[in-house]
């Protein structure tokens, strides 16, 4: 059943430790360095939002749950090629520029997970493996889900809905960064 509209929370967490590692890797793999020392394992960032989107036009729209450091967004808007930035708190207005762009935290992706199919076709599993080197070869297909160096990549997915439920970049026979989708429900 595809969607129309879809609300929920998606939940960003990264271990940026281990993902330095895994970019001072992929640089050394092909004779580049890497400025300064790695974040120590162990560095942990979150990102908690809830959303609404809308497939066709598509409209995503999403508000950060709980606290909101000076230069983060607190609430976020895409339609067309715009977009609208309300940063910090208290809010105050963001004009993104030309040349700026303001991640999803990769909803739109695992919205939208089909470019996947270029890695492993469908029918998808619930439960999807995807090496790592294949994202690597080609970052152009699914840019949002590519975490340097990886091993692999676990996929949860919603056969009903269509969309991914979960992302997760494992290194190492850890977790480097997760993406996860809760309270996901379909309003059109």
């Amino acid at each position: 059943m595809a969607w129309e509209a879809l609300t929920g929370v998606v939940e960003w967490w990264a271990d940026e430790g281990i993902r330095d590692l895994g970019r001072g890797r992929f640089h050394a793999s092909r004779g580049h360095k890497t400025g300064g020392p790695p974040l120590p394992e162990g560095s942990i960032w979150t990102k908690r939002s809830a959303f609404v989107a809308r497939r066709r036009p598509w409209r995503l729209a999403w508000v950060a749950l709980g606290p909101v450091d000076e230069g983060d967004a607190a609430v976020l808007a895409w339609a067309d090629e715009a977009t609208a930035v309300l940063v910090g708190e208290p809010a105050s207005q963001h004009v993104v520029g030309p040349n700026e762009t303001w991640g999803d935290l990769g909803l739109r992706r695992m919205l939208e997970p089909g470019p996947l199919e270029v890695f492993v076709p469908k029918p998808w599993s619930e439960n999807l493996r995807i090496e790592g080197r294949l994202l690597e070869d080609d970052m152009t297909v699914v840019p949002e889900f590519v975490s340097l160096a990886t091993d692999h990549y676990e996929a949860t997915y919603d056969p009903q809905l269509e969309i991914l439920t979960s992302w997760s970049a494992f290194m190492d026979g850890k977790v480097a960064w997760r993406q996860a989708l809760s309270n996901v429900v379909s309003v059109g």
